[in-house]
């Protein structure tokens, strides 16, 4: 079974360049599920990276929130990272069941509470401006045309004061569905949000918090979607 699953994975790997333009949002569901965490996985060294740190300030400095929550969490590297800069409420959901059994493990033996779950962009089952912020870090850029506005809107609606988006971001597309390469998918956020109401705050992202190797250095953006 073991190795049905490490092959299942690497057929994934190779091919959802194709896969996922035909199944969207599904394939990456289907990919993040099954996938186990990696198995050098390092919790002290993960919540170093400089990109967590830096998205922490800047949600603690701009929202000085009493409540954090993050979709597409992982092991919630973020929130343990947000959790040095205050007594804070932490909750987050992820489609990986191994990194929220992780996450909860490590959250426990660091006597840090937070509220972690397996799910999906589907929030309902939290309440409206249930969160100050809430927040999101390289994982839209697997949501599809087909669910991102479900997304988008459930993280709005869940949260009081602003969302953060640390995702893949292109200014020169006009429309607003989303440009499908091989790591993931690229789209207008000033686009998006505009048709929703919103007027977002997008900046690039300074240089050198994700490797240079990829996609960051070129399309690696912030987008702030204040709601107060």
């Amino acid at each position: 079974m073991a190795s049905l699953l490490k092959t299942l994975i690497k057929v994934l790997d190779c091919c959802m360049h194709v896969i996922a333009p035909v199944l969207k949002t599904t394939a990456y569901k289907v990919y993040w599920k099954i996938r186990p965490v990696d198995s050098n996985f390092d919790w002290e060294l993960e919540i170093k990276k400089p990109y967590r740190l830096w998205l922490a300030k800047r949600i603690s400095e701009t929202n000085r929130p009493a409540s954090v929550f993050e979709l597409g969490c992982g092991a919630g590297q973020n929130l343990a990272v947000a959790s040095k800069f205050g007594r804070v409420r932490l909750a987050g959901v992820d489609f990986n069941p191994y990194r929220i059994a992780l996450g909860k493990k490590m959250f426990c033996a660091g006597g840090i509470d937070a509220e972690l779950q397996v799910g999906s962009e589907n929030l309902a089952q939290f309440k409206n401006n249930e969160f100050d912020v809430s927040f999101t870090c390289a994982v839209l850029l697997y949501i599809g045309d087909d669910k991102i506005e479900m997304a988008v809107s459930e993280l709005l609606r869940i949260t009081r004061k602003g969302i953060w988006l640390v995702e893949f971001h292109d200014p020169t597309i006009k429309t607003s569905a989303a440009r499908h390469e091989r790591d993931g998918y690229i789209r207008n956020y000033e686009l998006l949000f505009s048709s929703l109401g919103y007027n977002p705050v997008v900046d690039k992202l300074p240089d050198n918090l994700f490797p240079i190797a990829g996609k960051w250095p070129v399309y690696g953006y912030s987008i702030y979607v204040e709601k107060m």
